[in-house]
C-alpha cells in the first residue's frame, strides 16, 4: 500500500515468502540465551555470570592490525554504535571494526559500561577509538578498557570538529603538539601493557591490545610531509607502530564543518604512499575516498606500501554492496547470508535490546539497516515504512516485517 498512515489493525501484513527467516547457521541466531535470576545477562554479548561483573572474550587468537587490517570500517560518531556493527558482521567476519570515539572523561566519570559494552561473540575484530588530551586521563580510561578485551585500541588524533579541536583541544589539534601526542601514546602504552586479567570464567588469556594512532596528513599550515613524518616518528618513540593515515589535511583555522573537512580539502594519496615507503617498519592503513572495491584493490595491490584500507562513508551509503569483502580483500568464505536472514536475525536482535534498554529509540535501532537495499526497487517504500511506522512507535519487529515486505523475493534471497 502506498497510503502514509499504518493501522494496528493491519499488522501483521507479510505472509508467505515475505515471511522473515533467521539464519541458524551462525553465531546471530543463539545470541540472546535465558538465564536464571541468579546470573545476569550481558545484554550485547550473550555471556553469563555471577554478580554484576560481565564477561568479554577476547578473540580466540590475538589479532594484529598490522597483519590483519586489511580492511577496515572507520569510526563514524552517530553511527558505528554496536547496533551497526552488530549488522556489519553479518556482511563482513573478517573486516576490522571501529567504535564510535569515545572521551576518557566519560569512560572515568560516566557510565563506562554503557559506553564500553559490545557484541563480544561476534564483533572481534574491533577496536576502540578513544579522544583525550590528557595523558592521565587517557591511561586510567585504557586499564578500565582491558577488561573488556578489544583487538586494539585507538588514539583519535584527525577529528576535526570545532567541539574536539576546537574547545576540547583534542583530535586533530593534536598533531601541532607532537610532543604532548608522544607523552598521550606512552602513557596509553605502558596502561595497555599493564595487562588485563583473566576472568576465572573465561578460557582465553588476554594479549595486551596494541594501541594505535589515526591522524590526518596535516593539519592547517602543519602540512608538509616532514612535518607528517616529524609527527609518525615521535609516536614511535612512544611505541606506536600502525597508523591510519586519513589522506586529507584538516582545516581547524576556518571553522568548517567534519562534512566540509570531508571534502574541501584535497586527497593526496601520494603522501601517505611515500610515508609508508620511506618508514618501512611501520604499518599504515589508508583512509579517505574509497569508494569501491577496485579502489580498494588499486591502494593495495599498487605497490604503495600500505596494509590496509579503511572506508567510511561508502559502508554508511551502502553497506550491501560491501559482502565479498572477505573473498576479496582476504580470500576467505563470505557469511553468505541473504537480506531476508540478515532481516531476521536483526528483528531479533533488535526486540531483544528494546526490551533490554528500555530508553533505547526506535531511530538508534533502526538506523543501521536503513541502507540495506539502497538503490533497489522498493527502497523508497522500504524507507519511508520503517520512518513513518517509527513515528507511530509500532513494534520493532513489526516495523521490521513491514519494511522487508516492500522488497521483492530475489534482492531479499540474494546472497554474496
Amino acid at each position: 500500500s502506498s497510503s502514509s498512515s499504518f493501522s494496528s489493525s493491519s499488522l501483521p501484513i507479510v505472509t508467505g515468502n515475505h515471511k522473515l527467516q533467521s539464519s541458524k547457521s551462525n553465531a546471530f541466531a543463539s545470541s540472546f540465551n535465558t538465564v536464571s535470576s541468579s546470573s545476569r545477562p550481558n545484554s550485547a554479548c550473550g555471556a553469563t555470570v555471577e554478580s554484576d561483573t560481565k564477561v568479554y572474550e577476547p578473540a580466540p587468537t590475538p589479532l594484529d592490525p598490522a597483519t590483519t587490517e586489511r580492511f577496515s570500517i572507520a569510526p563514524m560518531m552517530d553511527y558505528t554504535d554496536r547496533h551497526f556493527r552488530y549488522l556489519l558482521r553479518m556482511i563482513t567476519k573478517k573486516a576490522w571494526l571501529y567504535t564510535e570515539m569515545v572521551t576518557s572523561e566519560a569512560i572515568i566519570h560516566g557510565d563506562s559500561d554503557r559506553f564500553l559494552n559490545y557484541n563480544c561473540e561476534i564483533e572481534h575484530p574491533v577496536a576502540l577509538q578513544l579522544g583525550g588530551s590528557s595523558p592521565e586521563s587517557l591511561a586510567a580510561a585504557v586499564k578500565i578498557a582491558l577488561r573488556y578485551n578489544y583487538d586494539a585500541i585507538n588514539l583519535n588524533c584527525g577529528c576535526p570538529s570545532d567541539k574536539v579541536s576546537g574547545k576540547g583541544c583534542f583530535g586533530a589539534a593534536l598533531m601541532r603538539e607532537p610532543e604532548l601526542t608522544q607523552e598521550l601514546c606512552k602513557n596509553m602504552f605502558e596502561a595497555a601493557r599493564s595487562g588485563a586479567s583473566p576472568s576465572s570464567s573465561s578460557t582465553i588469556t588476554p594479549s595486551p591490545p596494541p594501541v594505535t594512532v589515526k591522524c590526518r596528513i596535516g593539519v592547517d599550515d602543519n602540512d608538509s610531509y616532514e612535518d607528517l613524518r616529524h609527527f609518525v616518528e615521535t609516536l614511535e618513540k612512544a611505541g606506536i607502530t600502525h597508523f591510519i593515515i586519513h589522506a586529507r589535511k584538516a582545516i581547524l583555522n576556518m571553522k568548517l564543518t567534519p562534512k566540509q573537512n570531508r571534502d574541501i580539502p584535497p586527497l593526496r594519496y601520494e603522501i601517505v604512499h611515500k610515508l609508508a615507503r620511506d618508514l618501512p617498519h611501520l604499518t599504515f592503513v589508508l583512509n579517505g575516498g574509497v569508494k569501491s572495491y577496485e579502489e580498494t584493490e588499486e591502494c593495495l595491490n599498487s605497490g604503495s606500501g600500505v596494509v590496509g584500507v579503511m572506508v567510511g562513508r561508502e559502508i554508511l551509503n551502502r553497506p550491501w554492496y560491501w559482502g565479498d569483502v572477505d573473498r576479496r580483500l582476504y580470500g576467505a568464505e563470505n557469511p553468505g547470508i541473504s537480506r531476508r536472514e540478515i532481516l531476521g536475525n536483526y528483528s531479533n536482535y533488535a526486540t531483544h535490546e528494546m526490551a533490554a534498554h528500555p530508553k533505547l529509540g526506535l531511530g538508534t535501532i533502526l538506523k543501521p539497516i536503513q541502507n540495506l537495499f539502497i538503490g533497489e526497487r522498493g527502497a523508497r517504500m522500504y524507507r519511508r515504512v520503517l520512518a513513518e511506522m517509527s513515528a507511530k512507535k509500532f513494534p520493532v519487529q513489526d516495523i521490521i516485517r513491514n519494511a522487508t515486505a516492500c522488497i521483492g523475493d530475489e534482492d531479499l534471497d540474494k546472497r554474496w
